[in-house]
């Protein structure tokens, strides 16, 4: 049995010796090229989504502009979250000025001192009697 044949089909160990039947050399070629150039074109597409070039655009980071400076951009809404503060709290400083001035000034005590040491000092320093 050592020495028996192979059964069945095989193929050699190289491949197929022979391209199929069914088409022409030209026409398997002109497919190739169809093909390589189909996979180019996507290859030149996926490059300009990439990169940017060409008419249509790149990934949405690349349309914002340059790259975002993420620790300036805190350090901009820092500073004015800070400076609304500033200004709310200028503009309740002035609503209180405000208000204190436009309210009738509070009524003034007598000029001259009350009582008896007060008659005595008019008598004795001229005043008033």
């Amino acid at each position: 049995m050592a020495d028996a044949p192979p059964t069945g089909p095989q193929a050699p160990a190289d491949g197929p010796a022979t391209p199929p039947p069914a088409e022409g050399t030209g026409a398997r070629l002109d497919r190739l090229e169809t093909a390589q150039r189909e996979q180019g074109g996507k290859l030149d597409r996926l490059l300009e989504l990439v990169t940017g070039d060409g008419d249509t655009p790149a990934s949405p980071a690349s349309t914002a502009g340059p790259v975002l400076d993420v620790p300036a951009m805190v350090r901009q809404a820092v500073q004015d979250v800070g400076a609304e503060e500033e200004r709310r709290r200028q503009e309740a400083a002035h609503a209180a000025e405000h208000a204190r001035l436009s309210a009738p000034p509070p009524e003034r005590p007598p000029t001259q001192p009350q009582g008896a040491r007060a008659r005595i000092q008019r008598r004795m320093y001229g005043g008033e009697s």
